[in-house]
Parts: structure tokens; C-alpha cells; sequence
């Protein structure tokens, strides 16, 4: 490359965030993981849904490899915050109970997550309890949001969650 300060960035970025193409690897799948549960209802809004979901799972990638990193959590927050106010008062009520679709999913992104986990960190790598509990309440939160992406509780449950790491962290 012919710019240093930009060589500088990737290479502190890439000792932080790990190799960009298993990053690649990891929210690729996420997304197709959420596009495959995406209520059928808004097929004209895909694409902003695309980009909403793609900021999200960015950040979810981050904290894979960083696992208490304030800044992603913040920008998950914030992005979900945002989306909230963009859905305005439609509202979805989810019953408590886990559907098979949401356990599928769910399982699937844990699964998605520890496979992309070993690959940046080796395979005798274990993420510890508190990292298993933060993914498995993501996962049932991205479902939601990637279920009824027009839904204000699903974005503000995704925002209160983070926040509420964050502020523990």
C-alpha cells in the first residue's frame, strides 16, 4: 500500500479485530442467518434492512473477538436506539416462549459465533460463561429484530440490553 498511515490503521485494526476475511466469514453468515427468518411483509424495505442489519452484526463481530469492548456495545446501542425511533409505535409482542424457527435460530448463531471464535483465537480457545450468556441474548434478540425489523419493542429490548452491558462493563 502506498499510504502509510493507512498501513498503520489496518495493522492496529487487525491486531485488535483480528484477520478481516474470517470477520467476512462470520457476518456474512449472520446475515444470511437473518435474512433467511426476515418477515416477508416489507419485501420493498430488504435492502435498508440489509444495511441496518449489516451495522449491527459489524458490531456483534467486534465483540466476538473484543468480548467487553465499551465502544461496540455503545454502537449497538446506538444503532438499535436509532432504528427504534425510525419504527415509530408499530409494535410486536413476543409471547416469552421460544418458537422452533427462534431455537433454530438462536442455535445457529451460537454455533456461527463459537466456529468463528475458534477460527481468529485457535482451536483450544474457550469463550467464558458471561460471553456464551451475552450471544445466546443477542441471538434471541437479532431474531426478533431480523423477524419484525419495522418493530420498536424489538429494537428497544436490542438497545436496553446493550446499554444495560455497557453499563456493567
Amino acid at each position: 500500500m502506498k499510504n502509510a498511515a493507512v498501513c498503520e490503521v489496518l495493522k492496529q485494526r487487525g491486531s485488535l479485530y483480528g484477520d478481516y476475511g474470517d470477520g467476512l466469514k462470520f457476518r456474512s453468515a449472520c446475515l444470511q442467518l437473518m435474512a433467511s427468518v426476515q418477515n416477508p411483509e416489507h419485501p420493498e424495505l430488504r435492502a435498508e434492512y440489509a444495511i441496518i442489519f449489516a451495522d449491527i452484526i459489524g458490531k456483534v463481530s467486534r465483540l466476538l473477538i473484543v468480548q467487553g469492548h465499551h465502544d461496540s456495545w455503545t454502537d449497538l446501542a446506538g444503532y438499535s436506539r436509532l432504528n427504534q425511533k425510525r419504527c415509530g409505535t408499530v409494535r410486536h409482542v413476543t409471547s416469552g416462549w421460544v418458537s422452533k424457527d427462534e431455537a433454530f435460530f438462536i442455535d445457529a448463531f451460537i454455533m456461527i459465533a463459537m466456529e468463528s471464535f475458534v477460527l481468529v483465537n485457535g482451536p483450544k480457545a474457550q469463550p467464558g460463561d458471561e460471553h456464551k450468556t451475552h450471544l445466546k441474548r443477542l441471538g434471541r434478540r437479532l431474531y426478533f429484530v431480523s423477524r419484525y425489523p419495522d418493530s420498536f419493542l424489538g429494537w428497544k429490548d436490542l438497545a436496553d440490553y446493550a446499554e444495560k452491558v455497557v453499563g456493567n462493563l
